[in-house]
């Protein structure tokens, strides 16, 4: 027993030499050395070398198109193949959408190209929001995308959007006040200035073109004339050292924006356009469907360029514009808001609208034939009015076109004699853009006294031809129906 005893007390005494802490012993020398060496194994993790996250989000990284959306000649860097113009125009608008947008050589971790706060979120979610009084096609599928050209397009694409909604009457909605709009364009300004003066910037590239035209668009929203034609001629430089409108052909949404945004300016200012070529003129018009379809307008028109052969090309250009509403009114056309680039009303509204724009009379016409000739090209404009404005082609102000037509027909009265139909045609296109009840009742008096002396034998008949080719709203056709029924009282 005394040997067992021993033995156990060997045990015990080299057990407790292996004891490093003792449990027990809760004293303050403990718990000392226990935060010292937790300390120096803080020190020891912190010192070791990882990347940093915070360099990482302090890197400029490009902005830019790939090249698969741009048609670039190396299509193996994106991994995607050029589509060829063909398949740029069966492209549907989703799959443009995702394929601008998801294969762009942005920051996967950065989803926009600049620091959203709460307000910039809530204009990008309503171009998106189709449950929504508005539909903004124009931005979504054309604005959205070349706001990721680079960050002052971003930039002025957030600037453009809340005075484009205050026009509409939809700025209740999505909150974007005088100082949001004015911090975001000095913004754009100031990254446009800094490119262009950056001698490394050896071109001027898509997001300095799509963000100048944002500020031409934002002056015409604004109605600032001077500003916007400033910023018009520095477009028209920016695309010149560019290598014209030619090298914009690589990204076809900017080419269309830029079209687009020289048209609906060039029609707001009463401007030739000047950004880009006049584009081919559609054969679209029948004249033996014109003739049978409207006979007393297509004799008044016939008579004009009999009597007047300096019109010739405009009477064309009032012909297809005719045939145009009335191919809407029959329904043998069909309109769509998207894709732009598909629609076919565009197409043709758009050589059509260049036209009544580069059309000027001649120095040598004589002074009743130059107002006839200013009253018919500035009736085509405010016929377009209607449509434009339901295309949703930015708002359209027709009260310069109003003024001009007044001046024609009130101050220098020239003879109609023959052409009285194209007259009437002329003071219904008025009829339904003018704003003053003054003027109104000089058209509805002026109207009447025409239909008096002129002799219709049916005069409901040549109503309804020039009912054919005017394209209304509901509210626009009610107007209609309004001047009709007075001026025949």
């Amino acid at each position: 027993m005394a040997a067992l005893s021993t033995v156990m007390q060997e045990i015990e005494d080299a057990s407790s030499k292996f004891i490093f802490v003792d449990s027990g012993n809760r004293g303050r020398n403990a718990t000392r050395i226990r935060r010292h060496v937790m300390r120096d194994i803080g020190k020891q993790r912190r010192s070791r070398d990882r990347p940093s996250a915070s360099s990482l989000s302090r890197m400029r990284l490009p902005l830019h198109v790939a090249p698969a959306v741009l048609g670039s000649p190396n299509p193996v860097e994106s991994g995607f193949p050029a589509p060829d113009d063909e398949e740029r125009r069966q492209i549907q608008p989703t799959r443009w959408h995702i394929t601008t947008i998801g294969n762009a050589r942005l920051d996967p971790f950065a989803k926009y190209p600049i620091a959203m706060d709460r307000r910039s979120l809530e204009l990008v979610w309503y171009m998106f929001e189709e449950s929504l009084p508005n539909n903004n096609t124009f931005y979504r599928y054309v604005w959205y995308p070349l706001a990721f050209s680079s960050a002052a397009a971003f930039h002025q694409i957030l600037s453009i959007f809340p005075v484009y909604l205050r026009t509409t009457g939809l700025a209740h909605i999505v909150a974007g006040d005088d100082a949001f709009v004015l911090l975001h364009h000095t913004e754009a300004v100031k990254r446009v200035r800094e490119s262009l003066q950056d001698p490394a910037s050896a071109a001027v590239d898509d997001g300095i073109i799509a963000t100048v035209i944002g500020m031409v668009c934002q002056c015409h929203l604004s109605k600032d004339s001077e500003q916007w034609t400033i910023h018009a001629n520095a477009l028209q430089r920016l695309v010149q050292l560019r290598g014209g409108a030619a090298s914009l052909s690589s990204n076809p949404i900017l080419g269309f924006a830029m079209r687009l945004i020289d048209m609906v300016t060039s029609f707001s200012q009463a401007k030739i356009p000047s950004l880009v070529a006049a584009p081919c003129l559609l054969e679209v018009s029948d004249p033996v469907l014109a003739s049978n379809s409207h006979p007393t307008l297509y004799e008044s028109a016939s008579m004009c360029c009999m009597n007047i052969p300096a019109t010739a090309k405009l009477m064309e250009t009032v012909l297809q514009l005719w045939d145009i509403f009335s191919r809407l009114n029959a329904g043998t056309i069909e309109i769509s808001h998207i894709p732009w680039g598909e629609n076919c009303i565009y197409r043709f509204m758009h050589p059509i609208l260049d036209r009544l724009l580069r059309y000027r009379c001649p120095r040598d016409m004589c002074q009743d034939h130059a107002a006839i000739h200013e009253a018919c090209r500035i009736s085509g404009l405010l016929s377009l009015a209607q449509l434009r404005r339901m295309l949703e082609v930015a708002p359209v102000s027709t009260a310069s076109y109003v003024s001009q037509v007044q001046q024609v027909l009130f101050e220098y009265r020239p003879d109609w004699t023959g052409l009285e139909a194209m007259k009437l045609w002329c003071l219904t296109a008025m009829a339904l853009e003018v704003q003053d009840q003054w003027l109104y009742q000089s058209l509805v008096w002026d109207a009447s006294e025409l239909i008096s002396a002129a002799g219709f034998g049916c005069v409901q008949e040549v109503l309804r031809e020039i009912e054919r080719v005017m394209w209304t709203d509901a509210d626009s056709w009610r107007r209609l129906q309004a001047f009709w029924s007075d001026m025949t009282w």
